[in-house]
């Protein structure tokens, strides 16, 4: 199934069955699974679907820092009112000018707040260090204890509920061609979570009484508790991009007509190009803001002497990979292998067939700058990942290969970027002199200072 059919049929499939006007005792239940659900379905639309294997390693939050950082960056333990609550996103990347790990996404405008205004930083999970943010805390309490409910798993569902429940796991199987076998058990676990997520943030949200919430992932689970949390007392939340949305993404569309009680009041998003065709919930407002991190990195590099080579990035599947080997064979262009964040403790074995060849490069460091590579290469090259448009920026040309997810893209034909559908294709472009370096344009990423947005943000 092609994914703009299965989207449609996804949001068509929400609306005949009233999925949205499901709860148990209350809860929207059927929000708080919506994008899980999504997650066990993708096979039904992208057969080059794999694992994605291990999240980042646990490691990195080893139980020997859980006793400090419930002493020193316990956010239960603030005593003084804020005015905004930054829930960041927990992936931080590597910053070789500063030497620590920054999220991207709040880090870099943080610093211009007024003095006045007050804030604190939360983190859930994945704590790289060192880092220099500020008023940082962690939620290692609320989320090591919702670990130890789930395994108790004691909530149990009435006889109507679990009607239900087995109703709606027929009628998916049936309508997407998959086998799902554990909803009732991963129904209960979600309520566990959701009970205990939303008394403590209530009682924390109570203590501090700041004017907004800020999050970055909202499908995330217990952002979308802060969310409910937040919108029953009236404090408004605000989501940054991320990422890609487009009309694709099914943590941003919705069926229309639908209120979504746990989706944010405010997107702030990148450009106009990221949501002119995205089904926001109708209770959403988009601010227009841009990429604070991105307009950052523009700066710092000077415009730099194209080199030959490729810079093709990986979005978790091998097919890209393959790619690159067979191109590998028929050009004299050095090639840069990305590789998605979540495969660097898997390139050895994973992408063993592209080390000692000649001509390929695996970028192996995670911390590396790969801004630093959009700046030197000729061409950059990928299917679906947001990476690919912030290489516009750098004036780079643009080849997206036609492999499962590349439609997110494909309003870009316009914009002088290449679509291809083989390798051969590709090595064709190479020698055509009609292929120019990509127009940047600001519908992508508005070009604000980090005072305005922080403006726009806090107005």
């Amino acid at each position: 199934m092609k994914i703009d059919s299965f989207v449609n049929n996804f949001l068509e499939f929400e609306k005949k069955n009233q999925l949205f006007d499901w709860k148990i005792d209350t809860i929207p239940i059927w929000e708080l699974i919506r994008f899980k659900m999504v997650g066990k379905l993708e096979p039904a639309y992208n057969p080059a679907f794999r694992s994605p294997g291990k999240k980042l390693s646990m490691k990195l939050v080893e139980l020997k820092f859980f006793l400090l950082n419930f002493i020193f960056r316990n956010p239960f333990r603030i005593k003084k009112r804020v005015d905004s609550i930054f829930i960041n996103h927990p992936r931080r990347k590597f910053n070789t000018d500063s030497g620590f790990y920054e999220d991207t996404y709040t880090d870099s405008f943080l610093n211009f707040i007024p003095n006045n205004s007050s804030y604190i930083v939360l983190e859930n999970f994945y704590h790289f260090l060192p880092v220099n943010t500020k008023n940082l805390f962690y939620l290692d309490k609320i989320v090591y204890f919702k670990k130890f409910l789930k395994i108790l798993n004691t909530y149990k569902l009435k006889d109507n509920e679990l009607t239900k429940i087995k109703t709606i796991e027929n009628k998916f199987n049936k309508e997407f061609g998959v086998n799902i076998k554990d909803l009732e058990k991963f129904i209960r676990e979600e309520i566990i979570a959701y009970n205990y997520f939303y008394k403590t943030l209530t009682k924390l949200f109570l203590r501090l009484r700041p004017n907004r919430l800020i999050i970055v992932v909202s499908y995330d689970g217990l952002n979308k508790i802060a969310c409910l949390v937040a919108k029953n007392l009236n404090i408004p939340v605000y989501e940054l991009q991320h990422g890609t949305v487009g009309r694709y993404h099914l943590g941003y569309n919705y069926p229309s007509g639908v209120n979504v009680t746990s989706f944010p009041d405010f997107f702030v998003s990148w450009g106009t190009f990221w949501t002119e065709k995205t089904k926001f919930p109708t209770q959403c407002k988009i601010i227009f803001a841009g990429f604070p991190y991105l307009n950052n990195q523009k700066k710092n590099f000077g415009k730099a002497i194209k080199q030959k080579q490729i810079l093709i990035i990986s979005q978790l599947s091998l097919d890209v990979a393959y790619f690159a080997l067979e191109l590998s064979k028929l050009t004299s262009y050095k090639i840069l292998f990305k590789p998605h964040p979540r495969e660097y403790s898997q390139i050895k074995t994973k992408y063993s067939f592209l080390e000692n060849i000649n001509n390929i490069e695996i970028l192996d460091d995670p911390k590396i700058n790969i801004y630093n590579y959009y700046n030197t290469s000729e061409y950059v090259l990928g299917s679906s990942s947001t990476a690919l448009i912030e290489a516009l920026s750098f004036s780079v040309k643009l080849i997206i290969v036609k492999f499962p997810g590349w439609e997110y893209f494909g309003e870009l034909k316009e914009d002088n970027v290449f679509f291809v559908n083989s390798v051969e294709e590709t090595v064709k472009l190479f020698s055509e002199s009609k292929v120019d370096s990509v127009v940047y344009k600001e519908r992508f990423f508005i070009e604000i200072s980090n005072q305005e947005f922080v403006y726009k943000l806090l107005s």
